[in-house]
């Protein structure tokens, strides 16, 4: 099967060589503002393969859509400097992949992580942002849900088979996401694991995680609303996951609030974070898009 994307590699002012998936529209006016993906905390662009394809060729007005490796994920170099794991060095990184490619504005859809780089972002370059899909985040998460993806990636044992890799996502997942089909399993393990030498194993630098590794419960976590507040004019869609235990119906409900153009859907039986190619979430976020 041919990809339906460009794969490039750029540099970053520190010297990493970092990779990203560009996926050209089949109709697309360069007077439109391409779509730009950023994953979550250990993931990586293959997370958004098949919403990119939707966005980039099953629709009427099609948009170029740009995924992204974080430093220490996907095919993206490690950092010998495992301090450099962090969300201001990643929304640096973001935009300087956004000056390689000659991009000075766009639609962002960040999942988990990538919602809180959009956050920074608000604070560096606001003028970049043309619209904003948060998946399952926004300026307030749970420690609960926290806790919970601590106890998961720092106990994940490896797995021998990719049937074994789709049963051990079930496993930990299935008890939020109740509707996957086991092919749906198949191309989540696919998106959080690589094969090397016949190893199977989490395509990201275990040192990645090592940032949640301190929390327990007593930990504060900090909100982001004085930077949410930077995002007034900026277009908004926020999707939630109805068992999510990161991002709760009333950070959502309150986002809403203080937002004045924002669109919230909650997904019926998905978890944190809900998988963006299920369901009508594609003709969602497309919609919302285009009237952005």
């Amino acid at each position: 099967m041919v990809a339906m994307y460009k794969e490039h590699y750029f540099q970053t002012e520190d010297g990493l060589k970092l990779y990203l998936r560009d996926y050209q529209a089949k109709n697309w006016s360069h007077e439109t503002y391409p779509v730009i993906c950023l994953p979550g905390l250990s993931r990586n662009s293959r997370d958004f393969d098949k919403l990119a394809q939707s966005l980039s060729h099953e629709f009427d007005d099609n948009y170029r859509v740009i995924t992204l490796d974080y430093r220490g994920r996907g095919n993206s170099e490690w950092d010998d400097n495992k301090k450099n794991y962090n969300i201001i060095r990643e929304a640096q990184d973001v935009l300087i992949a956004m000056e390689y490619l000659g991009i000075p504005k766009a639609h962002f859809i960040g999942t988990s992580r990538g919602g809180l780089i959009l956050h920074i972002l608000a604070t560096m370059k606001q003028d970049a942002l043309a619209s904003i899909v948060f998946n399952d985040i926004g300026p307030r998460i749970e420690l609960k849900g926290l806790l919970e993806i601590q106890q998961y990636l720092s106990k994940a044992r490896l797995p021998k088979s990719w049937d074994e890799a789709a049963d051990m996502q079930k496993e930990v997942h299935g008890h939020e996401f109740l509707d996957l089909t086991d092919a749906d399993w198949q191309d989540m393990a696919r998106e959080i694991y690589i094969e090397m030498d016949g190893i199977i194993k989490p395509d990201f630098d275990p040192a990645v995680v090592e940032s949640i590794k301190t929390l327990d419960e007593s930990t504060e976590l900090p909100t982001m609303w004085d930077q949410f507040a930077l995002l007034y004019d900026v277009p908004m869609m926020t999707i939630r996951g109805e068992n999510s235990t990161l991002f709760t119906s009333e950070t959502l409900a309150e986002m809403d609030k203080r937002h004045p153009n924002h669109t919230a859907i909650t997904v019926q039986n998905q978890g944190h974070p809900p998988l963006l190619q299920s369901g009508d979430l594609p003709n969602q976020i497309y919609g919302f898009i285009k009237s952005a």
